[in-house]
């Protein structure tokens, strides 16, 4: 039975109401607030909330923010999510980075295009881009933004930007009581995004340096950042003091500042070891093996109190281990799944080798009769085929086309994207299109279809992590290798098939060709979730998904 907030007296301790949809908490809502404010009360600092899609996982946080009242920053993973959890609870304050607020001439149109990355207010000084900004009259949007973040009981932020903020010398968002972490599954990468070191040949060029070729060791390349990379920036940093202060140099400047501050940290973290050097890139990249050591230091220090949430935790053990949260007290608390079993069927049909000896085999070609029939049995409903890679995505999707020129394949939309930039639009055009088929290769997460927006996902092939990336490969390699690598697939797909059913209503069927699952699930289990196990049907019938395709 629900219960009513407003008959708990320690969830009414604020006085900013409750959003409008938020009056009631469910059985299940209400055991794990119990669990967790019980948690943080016993002296817990981390507490892991693994709950799936659909059980309130944000109304849940909330309610444990002000239970404990306590100011806190909701941390989400990007942009869209942050004002979607601002619609939700529309007195939270929201704060992005700089390069999303335009200048107030921006705004009057007389410097179009300018942003507050490119702000030129010195100490207490003026900023010809936001005229009349000062420290007893804020006006620039992006100041307005994080003055009132920084004041609010509960602020939004996104995890790049609190990474990048709170190890500022002077940062707004350290030591907060309680950080919320939504999707904290995406950490691990995103700590990854912040400790990898990008130096552009043409950056080299310009500093008159010549980067190391390949297969150089790491202590050379750190003793060439400390020799030659790091004294050049300053000294174009020291050069650029005398030159105009306008756009252009003001973002130069704040790039070669970035560099610097890069340069110096990877320089030191090279001397420790347990890095690759990614070779696919014109110039430098370098990316630490695991992350785990930069957790503390980066991110768990920044709050006393840490709850993490995500359907798709697995193993907070494992999680824990990745990225450094291991001298944490720590609770998890689990969540069950409340959509109908029946709703969400997940059919297993091995029909296809996908892997690599698969693929020279003719699995690909088995994989693409099978989507085939699959259009042909669910004409009219909106379909998602999960890909994997650009590679698949493209063979995927020039197949069909040929097959429905031949006019074996009943006529349809068939829509996909060939770089991250277009994913966005490829997205809209599919909502907006009856009947539509996406093929992609990333949609495992940060997009919800609900309803009719998707009554069919197929499954091409199990999103193992690519071992032809060398960080990837390294992290693998480690003690606790094979069991991150297995983890990692399993969460990314448990993630594609929570894309179909958004609601204790709605429903979809998730396919998986790919024969490699069979596998991957037998010998799994305990990491598998329940609820996920028990809506796999093992024994579907797939000889139809087989048969040769005929002229509709």
């Amino acid at each position: 039975m629900p219960i009513t907030i407003a008959d708990i007296p320690e969830l009414n301790q604020e006085s900013e109401p409750y959003p409008a949809w938020l009056t009631e908490l469910r059985d299940h809502q209400w055991t794990a607030l119990e669990e967790i404010q019980e948690g943080f009360h016993r002296g817990i600092g981390m507490i892991w909330v693994d709950g799936p899609t659909g059980t309130g996982k944000t109304a849940i946080g909330e309610c444990v923010r002000r239970m404990l009242r306590k100011p806190a920053a909701y941390v989400c993973s990007g942009l869209t999510l942050q004002d979607q959890f601002a619609r939700d609870f529309e007195y939270a304050k929201v704060l992005k980075g700089k390069s999303n607020y335009p200048t107030l001439m921006a705004q009057s149109g007389d410097m179009p295009n300018t942003t507050a990355d490119a702000c030129m207010r010195t100490g207490g000084g003026p900023c010809m881009l936001c005229p009349g900004d000062s420290k007893e009259s804020i006006r620039c949007p992006y100041r307005v933004a994080k003055d009132q973040a920084v004041r609010a009981r509960l602020a939004v932020l996104n995890t790049t930007y609190l990474l990048y903020e709170a190890n500022t010398a002077n940062p707004s968002f350290n030591g907060q009581d309680l950080i919320i972490a939504d999707e904290c599954d995406e950490l691990e990468g995103e700590l990854l995004g912040y400790t990898e070191y990008r130096l552009s040949k043409r950056m080299a060029e310009q500093l008159k340096t010549t980067i190391p070729k390949s297969g150089s060791h790491y202590v050379t390349i750190a003793k060439w950042l400390r020799s030659d990379v790091i004294p050049m920036l300053a000294m174009e940093i020291q050069g650029m003091a005398g030159m105009p202060r306008n756009i252009d140099n003001i973002k130069r400047r704040n790039r070669l500042i970035r560099l610097e501050d890069a340069s110096i940290k990877t320089a030191a973290e090279l001397d420790l070891g347990g890095w690759v050097r990614d070779d696919n890139y014109d110039g430098l990249v370098l990316k630490p093996i695991s992350v785990a050591r930069f957790g503390q230091p980066y991110l768990w220090s920044h709050a006393e109190n840490w709850l993490n949430m995500s359907a798709t935790i697995i193993s907070s053990e494992q999680m824990s281990r990745d990225i450094g949260a291991g001298d944490w007290s720590q609770l998890t608390v689990s969540v069950p799944m409340t959509f109908p079993v029946e709703n969400r069927v997940i059919n297993f049909a091995p029909i296809a080798d996908m892997s690599r000896t698969g693929e020279e085999e003719g699995g690909w070609e088995v994989c693409l009769t099978g989507i085939c029939n699959l259009l042909n049995m669910h004409p009219g409903e909106r379909i998602v085929i999960h890909a994997v890679s650009y590679r698949l995505t493209k063979f995927i999707t020039e197949g069909i086309a040929a097959e429905i020129a031949k006019g074996t394949v009943k006529r349809r939309k068939i829509i996909s994207y060939t770089s991250s930039a277009m994913r966005e639009a490829a997205i809209a055009r599919y909502r907006r299109t009856e009947g539509a088929v996406i093929v992609a290769p990333s949609l495992d997460r940060g997009v919800d279809f609900k309803g009719d927006d998707c009554r069919v996902q197929i499954i091409a092939k199990v999103p193992y992590p690519y071992l032809g990336d060398k960080q990837i490969k390294a992290r693998m390699n480690l003690e606790d290798g094979q069991q991150w690598y297995t983890v990692r697939t399993i969460r990314d797909l448990v993630q594609m098939t929570g894309r179909g059913v958004r609601s204790e209503t709605d429903y979809c069927t998730t396919y998986i060709l790919d024969r490699g699952f069979g596998r991957l699930f037998d010998m799994n289990k305990r990491l598998i979730p329940a609820w996920w196990r028990e809506a796999v049907n093992q024994r579907f019938n797939s000889r139809p998904l087989k048969a040769k395709l005929e002229v509709q």
